[in-house]
């Protein structure tokens, strides 16, 4: 582990222990990870419109303009109902969607799995949880700080909150 890795550690343990929030995606990452979903379907339709343009007027190149445009607008929607902003205040998890600005809070503790995976230059990490008796999944969209990835802040994070509730746990009995 390098400096700068014990330098953010320390820092994210310090916010969890003050009560402070810590994000784990930061706003410009997300901006620009919006721009690319918005461009994305904007960029294929108007090549397979220029397509279309190009080649003689036809029903079936009309049926090709519209599966590519088809093609293109589904996973960008996929993305907008499923890409979160990440952040944590001392146990719980703070998600927060992109584009709806809908919010959900839930406790650390309720993080069962996560995947990351890395697309171009973002970590891209799927967590699911359970709210509500519920499972439920995201996608958290970030860059790594130093060498430690969301999940692996995640996983600090609940085993901080494993031992903050050991050292809080008295032994013995309350009642004489």
């Amino acid at each position: 582990m390098n400096l700068s890795n014990i330098h953010i550690q320390k820092s994210f343990l310090g916010n969890l222990d003050n009560g402070k929030r810590f994000y784990l995606t930061s706003a410009r990452q997300v901006k620009l990870f919006k721009l690319t979903i918005l461009l994305f379907p904007v960029g294929l339709i108007s090549i397979a419109f220029l397509f279309t343009i190009g080649v003689k007027l036809e029903f079936s190149n009309l049926v090709l303009f519209l599966s590519a445009s088809l093609l293109a607008i589904v996973p960008s929607v996929i993305a907008c109902k499923t890409l979160y902003q990440a952040s944590l205040k001392g146990e719980t998890l703070i998600l927060k969607n992109c584009f709806s600005n809908k919010s959900c809070v839930t406790s650390i503790n309720s993080v069962k799995r996560f995947k990351e995976r890395n697309l171009l230059f973002f970590n891209v990490t799927i967590i699911k949880y359970y709210l509500d008796g519920t499972q439920r999944s995201t996608v958290v969209i970030g860059r790594k700080r130093g060498y430690l990835s969301i999940g692996q802040l995640i996983t600090e994070a609940k085993e901080w909150s494993r031992e903050k509730k050991k050292a809080n746990h008295k032994p013995g009995s309350v009642v004489a």
